[in-house]
């Protein structure tokens, strides 16, 4: 399959399920990230039967797993990058279908496409709202206030949450193309 099928393929199921992260943690609670299969099927508005299989361990989607890099302001305003690991769990997800690995879920409510031509060059700006973004196609690049500097290509899935402070410089890579990318606004 080639890449960018499968950053077509990725975006599709993104899109489509708005499972990427759980918002819904608490600094103090011992269950965050945590949910049963049963809770993301409730979150989730898929109906299951009562027979339906739920494994209560998360479980790795693949070998790998799927990383997601956030970039963020901290106290002062300084932009930085970190990576945050997505966790799956094996759920009987879309009866009769087999069972799935889903990660948690998050309030979405929209989506859009953004495209940047091969000059692109956004400045330093901050986020215009907490966003999840996926590179459909070519690539980006983005630096953080801090002066770290990383690239993106398609499939590359990144969650901007610097809404204050500077921000970050988001540049299409010379690859001559530029980049289309997704952007599904979170509450």
């Amino acid at each position: 399959m080639k890449r960018h099928n499968i950053a077509r393929l990725l975006a599709i199921l993104v899109l489509g399920l708005a499972l990427v992260v759980n918002t819904g943690c608490e600094e103090d609670s011992d269950s965050c990230g945590e949910s049963t299969g049963a809770d993301i099927v409730a979150e989730t508005g898929a109906e299951i039967g009562a027979d339906a299989a739920v494994a209560e361990e998360t479980t790795p989607a693949w070998e790998h797993g799927l990383t997601m890099v956030v970039v963020y302001a901290d106290e002062q305003g300084e932009t930085h990058f970190k990576d945050e690991e997505i966790g799956f769990q094996e759920v009987d997800y879309a009866p009769p279908a087999p069972p799935m690995f889903v990660s948690a879920t998050a309030a979405a409510a929209a989506y859009l496409f953004i495209e940047g031509g091969p000059d692109y060059d956004s400045g330093l700006h901050p986020a215009p709202a907490r966003q999840i973004v996926i590179v459909i196609r070519g690539g980006i690049e983005v630096e953080t206030s801090d002066g770290e500097i990383r690239q993106f290509g398609a499939g590359s899935l990144l969650l901007a949450e610097d809404v204050t402070g500077p921000g970050h410089i988001t540049r299409a890579l010379g690859n001559g193309e530029g980049a289309v990318l997704a952007a599904i606004p979170l509450p």
